[in-house]
């Protein structure tokens, strides 16, 4: 997890002193945080658990798409939302997955 640490580089004066716009903090492996200049250390990600679903595929009617695109788009969002739904009910830990 990254943060760029923009109103913290105000805090600090940064901008006045060094003509610096940002300050980072980062949450990583094996240093744990890091700040500012030190973020230019190598460092391991945290890693994320990423799960891809492919959906049927969508067919839309050419003749009817200019009439009904209102229709057709709440039905596309709604076939999506469900299928993220899905996903995420399988989950167990929020971050780790």
């Amino acid at each position: 997890m990254a943060v760029q640490g923009i109103r913290l580089a105000k805090i600090l004066r940064l901008e006045r002193l060094f003509r610096i716009h940002t300050f980072p903090v980062i949450f990583c492996l094996p240093w744990i945080l890091v700040v500012g200049p030190f973020s230019l250390i190598p460092y391991w990600p945290l890693p994320a658990k990423v799960t891809v679903q492919v959906g049927d595929p969508i067919l839309l009617d050419e003749a009817n798409i200019s009439e009904d695109f209102q229709e057709e788009y709440r039905r596309l969002h709604s076939e999506m939302q469900a299928m993220m739904n899905r996903l995420y009910a399988r989950r167990r830990l929020p971050v780790l997955g």
